[in-house]
């Protein structure tokens, strides 16, 4: 008789696992810190997530809000409009195709047509994208990557064995970050993951100090979503922060650096493994793009003198493109534009008692280089300038504006370490006070470089008030941390009394509170939720097909892509160079090849995007332009009438209302077309068509020729050619059926590395350990010795390990 196999029941394979999880958070000592970053993410973003403020890039940047919308002071909530034009666009199409399974390698809503993936902006292999579906999702994606930061700081700093209130502030500082409280597009993305990269260095440590198996996963994740995230200039400075911490902490373990190595280089190449889909659709759009100034324009690119100041009274110089001064008008627009980020005070004094603490004496150092040295390029220091663009690519980045992200948390860690330092009383009074007046002193001169700027803003009589409220929040926090530091030597306190613990909380909470009270300035400049037009929208599905259509203004571009529109505009970067040739000469000669909005002009003094559109209309008819956006006025930007009187043949107005009139073209091209024999065409979407013809002959289409597209034609491969800025492929006799498909060189390659990044990743899991079982437990014991992660601090007494660790 077979023996009967135990029923193993539901309640013990899941509800009793989850029940312990929950009771090993309920008694875990990070339980409070977690929910104290958590909510403090949350709060600030409640005004958003309950829709009492709009953020969504589609009423603010698409052009087609009705009527006004009404917000607290003026100005915007987020620096660069991308966030619209290309995050929520790009990455609403990035969804779409990944739910209806297809890889998104190519956007046909853009231009002619150009590559999506390899654009990478469109973070088309990064997870998260997927919640760009509406305006909540857009809110959820940046919650998700506030709290990833907040939360992978906090883990990094206790892993540096930090205390719990040093380590919560430098989680909620970073977590709310100037970074992500200004950008909301692709450039916000990897930031979250510098800090849990760097813990994923520490893991490695960790695991080479004990023998421990595995301890790369971490950074092989963290390295692998930065790249995927859809900023390489921000993935690549943070990448060297990474491999510069990883340096410093591979010398600290000499007789396991060989170890620590190993696990660091399966780290990273199962990072690149992961993130290789979006590396090689980036590295074959390159060659064919326009990059712009990215071709080495950047290379002695730097920030104003007055961009110094904003960084330490960030709103000091008024809200986000709020004010125009009148002594230079275009000094405000300029700062905003090119700014990426700032430092709160209570931050500063903080990272100025860290910088001379015993521990971590060669990490403090190293911070503190990498801070001098990103500042002196982002300022235009000219000796470490021109010596910092001798290391690879840095002629072709914007290190004066991405790189902020870095030194904003080199200084966080220097400040919880400052804070750490005054909870273990290893701090004199005196240094205390010369910090606070080194920080006053950097506020007194930030101040007096807005003032003056501020003195001449024009058409806001108040102005001054943001100088003098930024100065003054910026003053109570330095004298609060320094006040909190000197009640931590109070005498009589005791080392563990309830007032020396409430000095350096005082700290602590100075930090958090002024976080949050920076990072939520700006939704004051947000405006109420408000009506878009979908009526239009919904007007242009209905109609235009396999057609483009043109804009003077409404429907920006990207937003074609979101609408599943093709927009003959684009405002990208980069863009391929067979497109940007052809708009300069055959659609607009007098505009921006990277903005070609229908909205700007390059030469003040030439025609604008209406007379532009006259002069070249056949031209925009035979790339397949059905349709042509016009405001609700009549003019473009500039006052230009269109359709202008006496064109002929005269368009037709088929739509109208309060936000744009559309006009239909006469003669606009077929999407599909062929020459050679007579034929039939049946389009089936905008990838397959059904030919029939008389004879041997060409079908043409309207979409960008690139490497990488392929076309079957019944059950033959066939060679797409070019034909101008178009696609060609040669028929035979009869009926064909005609698919069209692109997928970059190497793509798929790269998907299979990229899964079998995943099968790494994940299989090692489910390794089985082979050491014994005695080995297996001490690999779990935390380092001790001279290895150990606070090794090289003084022992503490029992009462101070209580203090640092409330």
């Amino acid at each position: 008789m077979r023996p009967i196999q135990p029923v193993v029941s539901y309640h013990r394979t899941t509800v009793v696992p989850v029940r312990d999880a929950l009771r090993r958070l309920r008694s875990s000592p990070h339980r409070v810190p977690l929910v104290i970053i958590g909510l403090a993410i949350l709060v600030v973003n409640l005004p958003t997530l309950l829709d009492l403020v709009s953020r969504n890039p589609v009423q603010i940047f698409a052009a087609i809000q009705t009527g006004p919308a009404h917000q607290i002071l003026p100005g915007a909530s987020i620096i660069d409009p991308n966030a619209g034009y290309i995050t929520e666009a790009m990455g609403h199409l990035v969804t779409a195709d990944w739910l209806h399974g297809h890889i998104p390698w190519w956007n046909p809503y853009e231009g002619l047509g150009s590559p999506l993936a390899g654009e990478m902006q469109s973070a088309a292999f990064f997870p998260p994208v997927l919640l760009l579906q509406n305006g909540l999702g857009f809110v959820l994606l940046h919650v998700l990557l506030e709290l990833v930061a907040g939360y992978a700081t906090y883990f990094l700093l206790r892993r540096l064995d930090l205390g719990r209130a040093a380590s919560t502030a430098g989680g909620v500082a970073f977590g709310l970050c100037g970074t992500l409280a200004w950008f909301e597009h692709a450039t916000a993305n990897p930031v979250a993951f510098l800090p849990l990269a760097l813990l994923g260095v520490e893991r490695a440590r960790e695991a080479s100090m004990t023998s421990r198996p595995h301890g790369w996963r971490l950074l092989a994740l963290a390295l692998g979503l930065s790249v995927v995230a859809g900023f390489p200039e921000v993935a690549y400075i943070d990448g060297l922060l990474v491999g510069l911490w990883a340096l410093v902490r591979l010398f600290s373990i000499p007789d396991r650096r060989g170890a620590m190595l190993t696990k660091l280089a399966l780290g990273g190449a199962v990072g690149l493994l992961l993130s290789a889909p979006a590396l090689v659709a980036f590295v074959d759009y390159l060659p064919h793009a326009n990059v712009g100034p990215h071709s080495g324009a950047f290379a002695n690119g730097s920030l104003l003198i007055q961009n110094l100041a904003q960084t330490v009274l960030p709103y000091g110089f008024g809200p986000i493109f709020g004010f125009h001064s009148g002594a230079n008008a275009t000094l405000l627009t300029i700062m905003w534009g090119s700014g990426g980020g700032y430092l709160d005070a209570t931050l500063i004094v903080c990272a100025l008692m860290g910088l001379f603490g015993a521990r971590w004496r060669v990490l403090r150092m190293v911070l503190a280089i990498w801070v001098l040295l990103s500042m002196s390029k982002t300022f235009g220091v000219t000796p470490i300038s021109h010596l910092l663009n001798h290391l690879p690519w840095f002629h072709s980045i914007a290190f004066y504006r991405y790189s902020q992200t870095s030194w904003e948390f080199a200084v966080i860690v220097l400040a919880a370490l400052g804070i750490d330092d005054l909870a273990r009383r290893r701090i004199r009074p005196t240094l205390i006070v010369g910090t606070g007046v080194v920080a006053l002193g950097c506020i007194a001169w930030a101040a007096s470089q807005a003032w003056p700027v501020m003195t001449s803003v024009r058409g806001y009589a108040h102005a001054r008030t943001f100088t003098v409220a930024s100065v003054a929040l910026a003053v109570v926090g330095v004298l609060v941390v320094v006040a909190g530091g000197l009640l931590r030597y109070v005498r009589g306190a005791g080392r563990s009394g309830a007032q020396a613990r409430a000095g350096y909380f005082i700290v602590a909470a100075a930090v958090v509170l002024e976080a949050a009270v920076l990072f939520a300035a700006p939704l004051l400049s947000a405006p109420r939720p408000a009506k878009t037009d979908m009526a239009l929208v919904q007007y242009l599905q209905r109609h235009l097909g396999l057609a483009r259509f043109t804009t003077l203004g409404p429907i920006q571009p990207n937003f074609g892509s979101l609408f599943d529109l093709a927009e003959i505009n684009a405002n990208d970067l980069p863009v391929p160079k067979a497109f940007t040739r052809y708009e300069r000469s055959s659609l607009d000669g007098n505009t921006d090849p990277l903005v070609f909005t229908g909205t700007v002009k390059a030469d003040a003094k030439g025609p604008g995007p209406a007379q532009e559109l006259t002069k070249h209309l056949a031209a925009y008819e035979a790339a397949g332009v059905r349709f042509v956006l016009v405001p609700a006025s009549g003019t473009d930007n500039f006052g230009s009438p269109w359709p202008p009187a006496g064109l002929s043949p005269a368009p037709r107005r088929v739509y109208s209302d309060s936000v744009a009139d559309v006009w239909q073209l006469p003669t606009s091209t077929s999407f599909f077309s062929t020459s050679g024999a007579a034929c039939h065409v049946r389009p089936e979407g905008i990838s397959a068509a059904s030919v029939t013809c008389a004879g041997p002959a060409v079908l043409r289409r309207l979409e960008l020729p690139m490497p990488g597209w392929s076309a079957q034609v019944g059950s033959t491969s066939a060679k797409v050619r070019s034909s101008g800025p178009f696609q060609t492929v040669a028929i035979g006799a009869g009926t064909s059926q005609v698919r069209f498909s692109f997928t970059p060189p190497y793509g798929n390659a790269a998907m299979i590395a990229s899964l079998l990044g995943v099968v790494c990743l994940l299989g090692s899991l489910f390794i089985r350990r082979s050491r014994p079982r005695v080995a297996a437990n001490a690999a779990h014991t935390r380092p001790r010795g001279r290895h150990a992660a606070g090794a090289n601090q003084q022992p503490n007494s029992r009462a101070e390990n209580e203090t640092v660790n409330e």
